[in-house]
């Protein structure tokens, strides 16, 4: 559909501004001396449109979500290192919009389906269970401005490539461009206090697996991923006493850690437990998981260690509260090696951060010293005297 404006210069001059606007194309403009002009070239432009001559994007009148969700999966989602939370994301895409055609998607459009997500409720995914909702109850669950982000993030990655590598739309014509986000806040890690810490190692010491996790985790500010994915192949407890090295990283590079003291004397005893019964690890004991789940017959293989009710049943015999209980042992080892004077860059060595989430830790260290720096002013101060 064509829209005409008519301009008029200061030296009185007419122009006309002629748009024309079709689902799957970007706009295209010009301007022209006089309306009959402008309409000729507005034909031109339709009539190419539609038969697709010199346009990219016929495809997109034709494609479905569904047709590219699809493609994404067979193509793209493979070639990821972690696309886990692209499955419940697409699959609400699926099954809500699929059948519309993606040269259909507008910017006003997505922006109206994030209203409809944020406010909207759901049920969870596993009906019966602990973190789930009784069997039939109607959905109770509201999304949080962060997992639309999610959901939002997960369909932009899918037109980048309709957009771009498959040319179903013409690159301008991507509708998430210039989509804003929501605004999700800033996250305060917590940390234990050195209190609540001891409360809950004395807990933990009750299961030699968990405490284990617990004291490694507090030792190298490692993600509960990093420790999972940890094999006794990469754990030296000889020459190179204490050294692990985490190959499986959420970044994708492999980074060596240190534990020193109670660490790694619950580390050699949990060794010891592990292989008491044989003279030495076999390459095949080696390739175990450091802190393995259950073992399947059927696969042959251990599952994934499941620590988080364990470590709850632990916080609560505590007496303690904590949201995210495990990600706090990475806040609490950032926030000690940051006291003990570990800079920004020495910090993400260490933890494997590359942003600069770091610098939260650098600052609450800066905090900590403002009552050491009282201390001494006050006492220089009396000194002068």
């Amino acid at each position: 559909m064509a829209t005409y404006r008519t301009r008029t210069a200061k030296d009185g001059t007419v122009s006309v501004q002629v748009q024309v606007r079709k689902a799957g194309f970007p706009p295209q403009g010009a301007t022209f001396p006089n309306k009959r002009l402008a309409k000729a070239w507005a034909a031109t432009i339709e009539a190419a449109m539609v038969e697709g001559r010199h346009f990219k994007g016929t495809e997109g009148r034709k494609r479905t979500i569904a047709d590219a969700i699809e493609r994404w999966r067979a193509e793209v989602l493979p070639r990821m290192r972690n696309g886990a939370m692209y499955g419940f994301t697409l699959d609400w895409w699926m099954n809500t919009h699929g059948t519309r055609k993606v040269g259909e998607v507008s910017r006003g459009w997505l922006s109206d389906q994030r209203l409809v997500l944020l406010q909207g409720k759901y049920a969870r995914a596993t009906p019966g269970s602990k973190r789930s909702e009784a069997a039939g109850e109607a959905p109770q669950y509201q999304r949080t401005p962060a997992t639309v982000n999610r959901y939002m993030a997960a369909l932009s990655s899918v037109f980048g490539h309709v957009c771009g590598d498959w040319e179903w739309l013409q690159p301008g014509a991507n509708p998430f461009t210039g989509l804003s986000k929501l605004p999700e806040g800033k996250t305060k890690g917590k940390a234990y206090a050195d209190q609540a810490r001891a409360k809950l190692l004395q807990e933990t010491a009750k299961d030699p697996q968990l405490h284990t996790l617990t004291l490694v985790a507090l030792s190298t500010a490692a993600r509960a991923g990093e420790l999972l994915g940890l094999t006794w192949s990469h754990v030296d407890l000889g020459e190179t006493e204490g050294r692990l090295m985490f190959e499986d990283t959420k970044n994708g590079e492999a980074r060596v850690a240190w534990v020193y003291g109670e660490a790694l004397l619950a580390l050699k005893v949990y060794h010891a437990s592990r292989f008491r019964d044989c003279w030495g690890p076999t390459a095949e004991q080696l390739a175990t998981p450091v802190f393995p789940g259950r073992w399947s017959h059927k696969h042959k293989r251990y599952g994934r260690y499941d620590y988080l009710p364990r470590l709850h049943e632990a916080l609560q015999r505590a007496g303690l509260n904590m949201p995210r209980p495990f990600h706090a042992l990475r806040h609490t080892a950032a926030t000690a090696m940051a006291s003990q004077g570990a800079n920004a860059h020495q910090l993400k060595a260490l933890g494997g951060w590359k942003s600069n989430a770091v610098d939260r830790y650098v600052h609450l260290a800066a905090q900590d010293t403002r009552e050491l720096a009282q201390r001494h002013q006050a006492k220089l101060t009396q000194e002068g005297k």
